[in-house]
């Protein structure tokens, strides 16, 4: 399974945990054919895209990868007890902080907009970001691998399976 997925699957179970009373859900993969059918609320979760920097190691390709993830929120109602509103603020506190899995760094809030109002059912968009380090898929080398270094002090006399450097 795809890092990437991995991370969704852990933001969603770590807000189906908290927001109990909503529909979590990733992102629908036909949107066009979702409908906001439960009662009180439900958040979708997406993947936006991501921005990666400079390698940061020299013998491995190592690459910070910010990671941006978006919620959809519907709410019924925009004021009241368990609305639009109301999940808004649940969504934010729930997430803020949150570190999912293969992340090195919780997620952060980046910003917030209204999207729609049809029939009562409010729409908004939450986007955040949080980060990762990608790394080269590298096939292990037949190298021989370090075991041990003898050491002496000064005062020992030079092992004698070791040879002297000519």
């Amino acid at each position: 399974m795809s890092k990437t997925v991995q991370i969704l699957n852990d933001v969603q179970a770590h807000l189906r945990n908290i927001l109990v009373n909503y529909e979590v859900r990733l992102f629908p993969d036909a949107p066009a054919n979702y409908r906001f059918i439960h009662p009180l609320g439900a958040v979708l979760i997406g993947y936006q895209g991501s921005q990666f920097e400079k390698s940061l190691a020299t013998d491995l390709t190592a690459q910070e990868r910010d990671i941006n993830l978006y919620f959809t929120v519907f709410g019924r109602g925009l004021n009241g007890d368990g609305a639009a509103l109301d999940l808004l603020d649940r969504l934010r506190s729930s997430i803020i902080g949150f570190k999912p899995i293969h992340c090195c760094l919780p997620i952060h809030l980046i910003s917030e907009r209204f999207l729609d109002e049809e029939a009562g059912a409010w729409q908004y968009e939450i986007r955040v970001k949080t980060q990762t380090i990608e790394t080269e898929d590298r096939k292990d080398s037949n190298n021989s691998k370090f075991v041990h270094a003898p050491s002496r002090r000064t005062d020992q006399p030079l092992n004698p399976n070791l040879k002297p450097k000519e």
